[in-house]
């Protein structure tokens, strides 16, 4: 047999199927995307900050929003605390994928944010929140209370910006 026909039965089939791989890998690619923003009573709603993005400002945030992209069609699940000692780990009922949580008066003092099981089991989502007094907290894992206290513990500072990042598990 010809060198030339053996060639090119045998690499045209090849190229084929490395191209279709590739292609599938690239269609099926899960790139998962967290937008979140948030409300104050002095400027209203923030436009939707993309993952890694800083949501917030100077005041106090009352309420917040976040939702998922991904092909896994997983959601996030969030809630918020705005309770002071006792009544702290007093959460509103969690919400997901772009509903409003915090009712847009009282200060939020307090965040927890979940993936739901399909998007947990690949990626760790993280996130942080930043206070006047004590500046960024360190980052928070998903499901972890982000709360930032005085050195005593005893009073709760006020939420005003958040950033979330996600990682591959």
């Amino acid at each position: 047999m010809d060198w030339k026909k053996l060639l090119l039965y045998i690499g045209i089939p090849v190229i084929i199927i490395a191209i279709g791989i590739s292609l599938f890998l690239y269609i099926t690619k899960d790139n998962v995307s967290v937008f979140y923003r948030t409300y104050t009573n002095e400027d209203g709603w923030s436009k939707w900050s993309k993952t890694g993005e800083v949501s917030g400002n100077d005041h106090y945030i009352t309420a917040m929003q976040f939702k998922v992209k991904s092909r896994l069609r997983g959601v996030i699940y969030y809630t918020v605390s705005k309770g002071e000692k006792e009544e702290f780990f007093k959460y509103e009922k969690e919400q997901k994928n772009g509903k409003t949580v915090g009712n847009k008066k009282d200060k939020i003092k307090s965040l927890i944010i979940n993936f739901s099981e399909k998007l947990y089991k690949k990626y760790e989502l993280q996130y942080r929140t930043y206070t006047k007094e004590n500046k960024w907290s360190e980052w928070f894992p998903s499901g972890a209370s982000a709360i930032q206290t005085d050195k005593t513990g005893n009073k709760i500072y006020c939420i005003r910006k958040i950033q979330v990042r996600i990682k591959r598990k």
